[in-house]
């Protein structure tokens, strides 16, 4: 006899979907199994006035040997070391700073060091992104050198801490075995940059809401917006309010006042280097507005 199976219902067909989910899912995570590494990852922050401060690294156990010194030790004196384990060390600035006194712009840089008795070099290098110590000298950002310190006391497991934090300074120190690396963090000034920021949102946020009023044609906002434009153009002439304004003055007919608000805008513009296609388009307005008066 031959037999002929039913359909499977919905529900069964519900359940032989989850089961197969599950089994996928539990086989996938089978997969998925972490490897302790000898020398553990970490990352610490923090922020100095305005900037953040990153470290990223590994940290390496000295497991009774010496972490300095002759060819015996874990790191020889006088070679390139990474400053930790696997991964190059990394440090990332979010302004630009100075490390004891030199110049060294915002961004991520690779960290090593050069230890000797007597004084350390200190090296970031713009390749960041790396395994262990393949360092090319040609792409060192900024090198100083630093006077070593010795401590009574023995640090197992390598370690970074950033301490004496103030408005704009904070020291680095390195700290493994009786050695102690430590180097100065400035970020500049602080106050200058706030300023800067603050007068550019001054500037830029009446712009931005007055060309929300215009792209959503809000007119009973227009007269609202031009005040806006205004209290801009007080603190500075630019290319963006001026556009804005000479709009608004078309749009409420003031055709003459568009005019020059538009002359003025493309004499801005031209000297700031504004986009062509954005000066012909206002070229094209101050045309229609003249054919209008």
């Amino acid at each position: 006899m031959l037999l002929i199976s039913k359909p499977m219902t919905s529900r069964a067909s519900l359940l032989a979907f989850v089961f197969t989910v599950f089994i996928l899912t539990a086989l996938d995570s089978l997969g998925q199994v972490y490897y302790p590494r000898a020398s553990q990852r970490q990352a610490i922050e923090q922020t100095v006035g305005d900037t953040q401060i990153r470290i990223v690294y590994h940290r390496p156990n000295l497991r009774n040997r010496e972490a300095f010194g002759d060819q015996e030790a874990i790191v020889p004196f006088g070679q390139v070391w990474r400053a930790g384990a696997n991964e190059a060390t990394v440090f990332e600035f979010t302004n630009d700073v100075k490390v004891n006194g030199k110049d060294l712009p915002k961004g991520k840089y690779s960290f090593y060091l050069i230890p000797n008795e007597s004084s350390w070099t200190v090296i970031f290098n713009k390749s960041w992104e790396q395994w262990g110590t393949q360092y090319n000298e040609t792409l060192d950002a900024v090198r100083v050198e630093v006077t070593p310190v010795a401590s009574e006391v023995s640090e197992e497991t390598l370690t970074y801490s950033i301490g004496d934090v103030t408005d704009t300074t904070a020291n680095i120190v390195l700290s493994w075995g009786n050695a102690r690396i430590p180097f100065n963090i400035d970020v500049g000034d602080v106050d200058a940059r706030v300023l800067r920021a603050a007068r550019r949102e001054i500037v830029n946020e009446p712009v931005n809401a007055a060309n929300y009023v215009l792209s959503n044609s809000i007119t009973a906002s227009y007269e609202e917006a031009l005040l806006w434009l205004d209290s801009s153009l007080l603190q500075i002439e630019t290319y963006g309010a001026l556009f804005a304004k000479s709009r608004l003055l078309g749009e409420l007919g003031r055709k003459q006042d568009a005019i020059a608000a538009g002359e003025r805008a493309l004499e801005v513009g031209r000297a700031a280097g504004v986009n062509p296609n954005s000066l012909e388009f206002l070229e094209k307005l101050i045309d229609g507005w003249r054919t209008e008066d």
